[in-house]
């Protein structure tokens, strides 16, 4: 299931393939449920329209439009501009005050005529997507369980008589329960994640402070040696930021990873919990399966697997009487050996830099 034109604005999603450097035919992963589909040949207008995500814009832009901002659809001319004053749901039209008056009075029954500028709801993210393909003037009513969609009365008496069948606005509650079990892990997921972050973070801040006080004390040490140990201060020195760089590299990907995680997690809830509160009822029997198979497979893919450890540097300086009395130029501020934890290491002359093994 693609959920492109999330997507729903063409032009944003073709900055987005460029920003990506990604072309017509390429491979792309949906920035929604990560899953990998094809940018079609015509470019991104040629997706499949996410229509809950383009009714919840009309109704933004539907609630921002003041009586009188719009012009009546109905007898406007280019001569004559009459200001829409309402917003006739069934016909999909703005209308002035007098052109509404037979949509509320037909014989079939009334209209739903609504004031423009009024807090968008269910009834304009209802509106698309909820007739059946097969029947266009045939509204989505029943659900039938074993094809897993929504169909009209006539898809239901053609080709659905033998399936299992229930009216689309029961059985939603049940896909709106189902959701919100779903997601009900994500809050302490995302939560762990952002205390998993935040420990990262404060980790490195603290290892960083401890390298950058043992660069002072291996300067300070090198220069009590004077010319004898520049040249060995400055190998150890060396070794540091390399050891520093190496963590604030293993700190970043860590971090970076814990942030797609997040990503993932919060755009799905965020997504879900849309679904659930604004969606039609066709909206949700339509994605409460995908998103059911989905929130499974983000709880069992971003799992924080441990605690960031970054590695333990400590600098044991050599006493200057030993130096002095004891032979050898070659190694006289000390050594730095690193390994994937601290192991001891033994120092010929000045000072030494060990890591700690846990």
């Amino acid at each position: 299931m693609i959920h492109a034109r999330f997507h729903v604005s063409t032009r944003s999603v073709s900055i987005v393939f460029k920003d990506m450097d990604k072309y017509p035919g390429d491979d792309v992963l949906c920035p929604l449920c990560r899953k990998e589909f094809q940018i079609p040949q015509d470019g991104p207008g040629a997706l499949p329209i996410n229509f809950f995500l383009q009714n919840l814009i009309e109704a933004r832009d539907l609630e921002r439009k003041k009586p009188g901002s719009a012009s009546c659809e109905a007898c406007s001319t280019d001569e004559h501009v009459k200001p829409a004053e309402v917003y006739c749901v069934d016909c999909s039209q703005k209308l002035c005050e007098r052109c509404s008056v037979p949509h509320k009075k037909w014989r079939g029954g009334p209209h739903d005529v609504r004031q423009l500028g009024e807090e968008p709801s269910a009834w304009l993210i209802g509106q698309h997507g909820s007739f059946c393909e097969n029947h266009p003037d045939e509204r989505l009513k029943l659900y039938c369980f074993d094809c897993r969609g929504n169909i009209c009365m006539k898809c239901f008496a053609v080709s659905h008589q033998q399936h299992k069948c229930e009216e689309v606005e029961k059985v939603t509650k049940d896909f709106v329960a189902s959701i919100q079990s779903d997601i009900k892990p994500f809050p302490s997921r995302i939560s762990k994640f952002h205390e998993a972050v935040k420990k990262v973070e404060m980790a490195n801040k603290t290892f960083l402070k401890i390298i950058n006080k043992m660069e002072h004390e291996v300067q300070q040490r090198a220069n009590e040696m004077k010319r004898l140990v520049d040249d060995h201060a400055t190998k150890l020195i060396q070794e540091l930021n390399e050891i520093k760089a190496s963590s604030a590299k293993e700190a970043k990907a860590r971090i970076g990873s814990y942030e797609l995680a997040l990503t993932a997690l919060e755009s799905f809830q965020a997504y879900s919990s849309e679904i659930a509160s604004k969606g039609s009822p066709c909206d949700i029997t339509r994605t409460a399966n995908d998103l059911h198979v989905r929130a499974n497979e983000l709880l069992k893919t971003h799992i924080i697997s441990g605690d960031y450890c970054p590695p333990r540097v400590q600098f044991v300086p050599k006493n200057i009487e030993d130096v002095m009395t004891t032979g050898g130029t070659n190694n006289i501020a000390g050594s730095l050996i690193q390994g994937t934890y601290f192991s001891v290491i033994s120092v010929q002359y000045y000072t030494y830099i060990h890591k700690v093994s846990k």
